[in-house]
Order: structure tokens, then sequence, then C-alpha cells
């Protein structure tokens, strides 16, 4: 079994500070790690376009309970979705958007597939890191 270190640190100036003023009263500074277990690995830089169906990013019955994480590397903005999120009938839901540039790390339930789908255009870039449990 391999194991993975994600780790984050978040830090920010006082709000009033000249420099990099930060969103809060009090300077931040937060630092976590974390030690998972990992069986397998997959990455893949994905052509997003504004239609979820053809990019399945996680497909539950591949790859089950996993860590992701996952970058926008285009300029418009990219929603991560569990399905069609304009057709009612599939119940899906955007999870999170990632504005041009931004990333997310987070675990995966596997209970679901997990799509992307872009704000405008084709061609989009979002790359992905799959770890699976």
């Amino acid at each position: 079994m391999a194991v993975i270190k994600p780790t984050i640190t978040i830090v920010s100036n006082v709000n009033t500070a000249t420099t990099d003023p930060g969103p809060g009263s009090i300077a931040l500074s937060l630092s976590a790690v974390d030690s998972l277990t990992s069986t397998a690995f997959e990455t893949v830089i994905w052509n997003v376009d504004t239609t979820h169906s053809n990019c399945k990013i996680n497909d539950n019955t591949a790859y089950g309970v996993t860590y992701m994480y996952a970058k926008n590397t285009s300029s418009v903005d990219i929603w991560l979705t569990s399905g069609d999120p304009s057709n009612s009938a599939t119940n899906a839901a955007v999870l999170m958007i990632l504005k041009a540039g931004e990333f997310a790390f987070f675990p995966w339930g596997g209970n679901a597939d997990l799509y992307a789908e872009s704000a405008s255009g084709s061609n989009n870039k979002l790359e992905t890191w799959i770890f699976k449990q």
C-alpha cells in the first residue's frame, strides 16, 4: 500500500496591513498535514466543454472511494458536478466551481460519478490526479 502526504498552508496578513492585506482583523496561519493510503494513481488533463457528458472525470464503478486533486488551468470557470445540472431528472448538483487557476484537494466517496463542465467554450483544461483508496 502506498502513502501520500497532502499538506495545506494558509497564511494572510491582518486586513489593515499595507502590503497584501488579509480578509480579517487578525493575521492567519494554518498548516495541516495528513498521511493517506492509496492503492493506485492516475493523472489526466481533460478537455472540458459546456457539455458535462463529454467529461466524466471520476467513474464510481472504476475508482470507488478516492482522494482527488483538480486544477483549472483554463481562463473560464469549470464546474464539478454529480451529473448534468441542467437536467432535473438526474438530481445532479454543482458541487464546486473552480475559477481560472484555482485548485482543490478533496475526498470523493465513490457513490456517484463526478463530471466537469465549463462555463463557456471548449477545450478548457482541467488537470486531475486521482488516488484510489
